[in-house]
């Protein structure tokens, strides 16, 4: 992790490698980034893939024939002191999945006070709420470039931290056991 400190621009994303999460187009996004935005950035992505061999050996292929081998890092599966660290030292946490259950990393990120930039997609807006750049559509210019601007935008980012802080509230244990007792009239 030292080795990204002063860089201006680490994405993280964090989430079992599988395809349906599109790590793949985390890493052609970030071509797209280090084209057109910051030509030093970097992308983590951490997560097992033990599960998926076949998907991971296509990323890493894919990586590697977009010239991105000193770009992007599997961390693969760590542990909470490493994924803290990893949280700690990204800019922006950015998940292009198709859909998640309910994206507890996105809840992590708003808890170690990084911004989210992600495809609205299943529950992934419902989790995050005003609390991040939600895309309509998968688009890698307009991913990198609300990553860049949540970044660089200090106004933006610490609103959108400030935003994060609030939603987190929202899943606060005792507020959800309330409320689901109100839905269930006990």
């Amino acid at each position: 992790l030292a080795r990204w400190r002063g860089l201006r621009t680490v994405l993280l994303f964090v989430g079992r490698i599988s395809p349906n999460k599109r790590q793949d187009d985390l890493v052609r996004m970030l071509a797209y980034y280090r084209r057109c935005i910051d030509p030093e950035a970097q992308l983590v992505l951490v997560g097992a893939f033990r599960d998926q061999p076949q998907f991971h050996a296509r990323v890493v292929a894919l990586v590697e024939r977009l010239g991105l081998g000193g770009a992007v890092h599997f961390a693969g599966s760590i542990d909470d002191a490493s994924l803290l660290a990893h949280y700690r030292a990204a800019t922006a946490f950015v998940s292009l999945s198709e859909h998640e259950g309910f994206g507890v990393p996105l809840l992590e990120a708003m808890r170690f006070r990084l911004p989210v930039v992600a495809f609205e997609a299943a529950a992934i807006g419902e989790t995050v709420g005003a609390a991040g750049v939600l895309l309509q559509e998968r688009d890698l210019a307009e991913t990198a470039e609300a990553a860049a601007m949540v970044g660089e935008r200090t106004a933006l980012r610490e609103a959108l931290v400030a935003a994060g802080e609030e939603r987190l509230k929202e899943f606060d244990p005792e507020k959800v056991a309330e409320r689901t007792r109100q839905v269930l009239g006990i």
